[in-house]
């Protein structure tokens, strides 16, 4: 299964739906030259047809700022302070989405989302479960994890291979994932409090090229 709902993607930006790293792996240099998805209202949609896009309740705010190449996360139904996250490639339409947590120091300094996106749509990959995360850092010795938190924190190598090894990650989140799966939802550009409704031609056609983006991702494309 591959859902993270909307509703919840602030709190998995910052818990245990992603990973935890010591090194910034998302230096302002090495941020996305431009937004990856317009700014504006995001929505839960079904990734099959009819793509119902839900509207009425949990949609979330993302908005883009080019002066620090970042996006800042904004729950439209709360006066919560936006959670920003800094956003750098990883592949082919992927992305890590790093948020600052120095309050965590023992949990790791960054949190980590992988976040497929193209057009208006974009899906967070779930992580790995512990064991398989560190059954596949084991093939790539050159990222150090340290294993006295509540979930591994990566703490060594270079970005170059902390990426390579992220990117395989995802990879790996997904095998044996059935795609057509009733329960693959996606975030979908939309307007907030709207009432729910099927996407549009050109939602629609967002929704079918991520879907294709991520059979190639799970292909090891």
């Amino acid at each position: 299964m591959l859902r993270i709902l909307i509703a919840g993607l602030l709190t998995a930006m910052l818990t245990a739906c992603g990973y935890a790293s010591d090194v910034d792996l998302a230096p302002q240099a090495e941020r996305i030259a431009k937004r990856i998805v317009p700014t504006g209202d995001y929505c839960e949609a079904l990734a099959r047809p009819p793509y119902t896009i839900k509207s009425s309740a949990d949609c979330i705010r993302l908005e883009w700022d080019q002066q620090t190449r970042s996006y800042a996360m904004i729950d439209p139904d709360a006066d919560d302070e936006p959670v920003i996250a800094a956003v750098s490639p990883v592949g082919r339409n992927l992305y890590l989405a790093q948020v600052d947590d120095a309050q965590d120091a023992a949990g790791g300094r960054y949190k980590i989302s992988l976040v497929l996106a193209k057009g208006g749509t974009f899906l967070v990959i779930p992580p790995l479960e512990r064991a398989r995360f560190e059954e596949l850092a084991a093939r790539y010795p050159g990222v150090k994890l340290r294993n006295d938190a509540a979930d591994p924190v990566i703490v060594g190598g270079s970005r170059d291979e902390i990426k390579t090894f992220l990117r395989a990650s995802a990879g790996e989140a997904l095998r044996g994932v059935a795609l057509e799966d009733d329960d693959l939802t996606v975030g979908v550009r939309d307007r907030s409090g709207a009432l729910d409704h099927s996407a549009s031609a050109a939602q629609a056609r967002d929704i079918v090229e991520l879907v294709a983006t991520l059979h190639r991702l799970q292909a090891g494309d």
